[in-house]
């Protein structure tokens, strides 16, 4: 009894943990999703804004198969055996729609790439993740149809394993060309948003890379458990969170740009040594024109001032003395 406890206790943990995360990541997605719509529908393109609802609709939708698969599992389920339940109908098509969200993010990283270097190595490692990333949505078909005929995960885990070994191969390949342009590729600084965009996609291309690796690595080597399920849970809303976040860090277009005035113009190629000078630029904006005022101010007190002794009569002031 001990050993089936601490048996259900390594499969029924994972699945709440990764339920819990997979909730608390979708909160975030949704904030994102909420200042992408405020500052960029307006200004980005068909193509793009339709990628980004396909997303979130695709999330809505994986959220429910999430919370239904750990409820028939936990809830449904209590006081039984884990591995002796049926596996819920909506289990099988979270790797579909996961691969879906990962090919977006992907495609999306590969015309990053592309804009900033077009060459052979460059377009032959797209070609790789391109297809590396069809690959992927082509197992997550594999195992749903496979799970409908023969609902066994014995038999699925093969299946699975290549699945979870094409996400691998493509997101490290992403990483590493963002990593090769990053430190090869002179990104000419006339913005400095171009050279952070750049930073910050590899910064999350390495992350998401690092967490599928970590996700093959659980289910390679611990089989005794759900840990790669719940990794499964946080990694398939990562490439979310991930494709909002760099889309999100691009310029935010101003669509009345003359109805904003600062009273100043303030050089921007000084921002280009390091984004932590905006606070100090923030009350320099400020003050500044407070200080034009108060100057033009003492200037016209002092023009009036000159004004009033030049007209005063000289008599009048050869008499003041004696006063």
């Amino acid at each position: 009894m001990p050993v089936e406890a601490d048996t259900d206790a390594l499969l029924s943990g994972p699945l709440f943990l990764g339920c819990i995360f997979n909730w608390a990541l979708f909160g975030t997605l949704v904030v994102q999703q909420h200042d992408y719509f405020n500052a960029y529908r307006t200004s980005d393109g068909i193509l793009i804004i339709f990628m980004v609802y396909l997303v979130f609709v695709l999330q809505i939708v994986e959220t429910g198969f999430v919370t239904h698969s750990v409820w028939a599992l936990l809830v449904l389920g209590w006081g039984k055996p884990i591995l002796s339940l049926p596996i819920p109908w909506t289990a099988p098509g979270m790797p579909l729609l996961s691969s879906v969200v990962a090919g977006v993010m992907r495609m999306y990283f590969v015309s990053m790439i592309r804009s900033l270097k077009s060459s052979a190595i460059t377009g032959t490692s797209c070609a790789v993740v391109t297809f590396l990333a069809l690959f992927e949505f082509g197992t997550s078909v594999a195992i749903l149809v496979q799970s409908i005929s023969v609902p066994v995960f014995s038999i699925l885990q093969p299946m699975y394993t290549m699945y979870l070994a094409g996400g691998v191969a493509s997101d490290s390949l992403i990483a590493a060309n963002m990593i090769f342009l990053l430190s090869k590729t002179s990104i000419p600084l006339r913005t400095h948003i171009i050279h952070y965009m750049a930073v910050f996609s590899v910064e999350t291309g390495t992350l998401i890379a690092t967490a599928a690796i970590a996700q093959l690595f659980l289910f390679l080597c611990l089989h005794s458990s759900f840990s790669h399920i719940a990794t499964r849970f946080v990694i398939s809303r990562l490439y979310a969170n991930v494709l909002l976040a760099v889309l999100n860090r691009r310029p935010v277009p101003n669509p009345n740009p003359e109805q904003i005035d600062t009273g100043c113009t303030i050089p921007l190629h000084h921002l280009e040594e390091s984004p932590m000078v905006t606070g100090a630029l923030a009350v320099a904006i400020q003050a500044e024109p407070h200080a034009s005022s108060l100057a033009h101010s003492s200037t016209e007190m002092g023009n009036v001032s000159s004004q009033d002794v030049s007209s005063v009569d000289p008599v009048d002031a050869q008499k003041a003395p004696e006063l």
